[in-house]
């Protein structure tokens, strides 16, 4: 086998367009990975790791084995630093490193993937990255070969809660048979479908609560109600037309979130955080935003008009869930008193 870079896990990185590993370095957070090369069995060990840039991205606690060189790399500074593995070859492997201060996405005051990647774990850092990379085995993407064999094709609600655990290590408790609408017996028309301006107050704010915790909210959502099949007066969001998302992030008024979508190109939104020079080629294909909104076709009889009465995914970061009829809308969730 090759010389080669990976993680202590034995992963290996997403990869530039010259197939080079690219790692992403929050400023002072120090990360160990490994050189895989294999040292002599005579003479001096030449194997070493070398950054272009020290000053920026410094390299420490070589620890050499016959099969590989565990070291540490610590982000300094902001600047894309070339590390080189050294092993007496002609053609050693290279890292990309992208060192830096790790930005939360635009407007949203939490961003729990920001949190992730500002942390020293690399293994969860690197499963952002082919999250935003769009790579087809990310975590999130239900479709992916992994993700079919343990949960079938339409397994949207167990990919959430098993891969939410798996990225942050806990997920918030959803209740998809008490939705947040109003009891109704049939919905032969999007409008149907009605909330409280204060059921969604309550809703907003227990979601921020939660984000607040470092903890991502599962939700319910509806993308194609009409026709839907009613239990006991409510739409359960498991049943055909109707979708599950992990919000990770929101705004400082709770009227903007930001969501993972499992579906791929459901939703779609660029990631505009992460550290300068990221340059990620389009959007993510996994991602959107809910807004919450007021629409006067959704008042409920003797409501205040004017407040929010909806949370809806925004049309700019629409996928193959867009227009009036075919779009995402929060339904179930944290459990709030109505």
């Amino acid at each position: 086998m090759a010389s080669h870079f990976q993680l202590q896990n034995g992963e290996r990185f997403v990869e530039s367009t010259s197939k080079e590993g690219i790692v992403w370095l929050h400023t002072g957070v120090s990360i160990t990975l490994e050189f895989v090369a294999t040292g002599s069995a005579t003479g001096a060990d030449a194997r070493d790791v070398i950054s272009d840039t020290p000053t920026v991205v410094a390299v420490s606690n070589l620890k050499k084995t016959h099969a590989k060189v565990t070291f540490t790399l610590t982000g300094k500074g902001t600047g894309v630093v070339g590390i080189k593995g050294k092993d007496g070859t002609a053609k050693p492997p290279s890292l990309v490193v992208i060192a830096g201060d790790f930005k939360n996405q635009t407007d949203m005051e939490i961003d729990l993937l920001a949190d992730i990647c500002r942390d020293s774990d690399p293994v969860k850092t690197l499963a952002v990255q082919r999250l935003l990379y769009n790579e087809e085995n990310n975590l999130f993407n239900q479709l992916n070969a992994v993700n079919v064999g343990k949960f079938g094709k339409l397994g949207c609600g167990k990919v959430v809660k098993a891969s939410g655990i798996t990225l942050f290590d806990q997920v918030s408790e959803i209740n998809y048979e008490q939705p947040y609408h109003e009891p109704l017996d049939a919905v032969k028309d999007r409008t149907d479908v009605r909330y409280t301006t204060k059921t969604i107050e309550k809703v907003r704010n227990a979601i921020k609560l939660i984000l607040h915790k470092g903890i991502p909210v599962r939700v319910g959502v509806l993308d194609s109600p009409v026709g839907m099949f009613v239990q006991d007066q409510k739409l359960i969001a498991y049943y055909a037309g109707g979708h599950t998302t992990l919000i990770v992030g929101c705004d400082k008024n709770a009227s903007e979130f930001m969501y993972i979508d499992t579906w791929p190109g459901g939703s779609q939104m660029p990631y505009e955080g992460g550290i300068v020079n990221t340059n990620f080629s389009g959007p993510c294909w996994y991602m959107g935003r809910y807004l919450a909104e007021y629409y006067y076709t959704r008042l409920v009889p003797g409501d205040k008009a004017g407040p929010p009465n909806l949370i809806r995914s925004d049309l700019t970061t629409a996928g193959s869930f867009n227009g009036f009829r075919n779009y995402l809308e929060i339904v179930s969730g944290p459990p709030v008193p109505l």
